[in-house]
């Protein structure tokens, strides 16, 4: 986390998630990714191996997006391999997660959850939201957003039934529990993040 190229997003904080296995104690660190380090090569390839096309921004406009310090990468790094990733703004109290996910070849092993934890803990009091694809029937993929909803509903979110257009597909926008936030917040965040530079839904 706090190796060269590696800025940490936490001043006040040294986020270190542990994770005990049968023959040692790992260590996993939830850092910000510089622009520079060699790690941002490692984001991408997560980011192209887990999101469909529809709903990926051009990797290189995240990046001017973080040098305008509107966007911010960050990543969870085991053994000094970045093995989750996440990309988000920030402003005036208001998070949205643009991005996250873990390794495609490592899921389903806990990792999610510890990352989702260490940036909850990074803006504790914040109003945090992100969008998952709406739970349809007739989607063929119905079964992965009921799993994914599942899981952020696990991990401190909830459901207001608030629903948005985006990229031509329809998506609900799920908010952290333990702060009221609205879709009001997610309209201003959004307008933040777009101004100067403005991707149409």
């Amino acid at each position: 986390m706090f190796f060269s190229n590696i800025h940490s997003l936490f001043p006040l904080r040294f986020f270190i998630i542990k994770k005990r296995t049968l023959r040692r104690l790992t260590i996993m660190h939830f850092a910000e990714i510089a622009l520079t380090s060699e790690k941002l090569a490692e984001v991408k390839a997560i980011y192209y191996s887990s999101f469909p096309e529809k709903e990926q921004h051009p990797f290189d406009w995240l990046v001017k997006k973080a040098q305008q310090e509107k966007g911010h990468f960050a990543g969870l790094i085991h053994e000094n391999q970045v093995i989750g990733m996440t990309y988000y703004t920030v402003n005036e109290g208001i998070v949205y997660v643009f991005y996250f996910a873990i390794d495609p070849t490592i899921r389903s092993q806990g990792y999610g959850q510890q990352m989702m934890q260490a940036l909850q803990e990074k803006f504790l009091g914040c109003k945090l939201m992100l969008l998952i694809e709406e739970i349809l029937e007739t989607a063929a993929n119905n079964a992965e957003r009921i799993r994914r909803k599942d899981f952020y509903l696990t991990n401190g979110f909830e459901s207001k039934n608030d629903f948005v257009e985006v990229l031509g597909a329809t998506f609900e926008l799920l908010h952290l529990k333990s702060v009221n936030s609205s879709i009001k917040d997610y309209r201003k965040i959004k307008t933040y993040f777009y101004s100067e530079h403005q991707i149409s839904d």
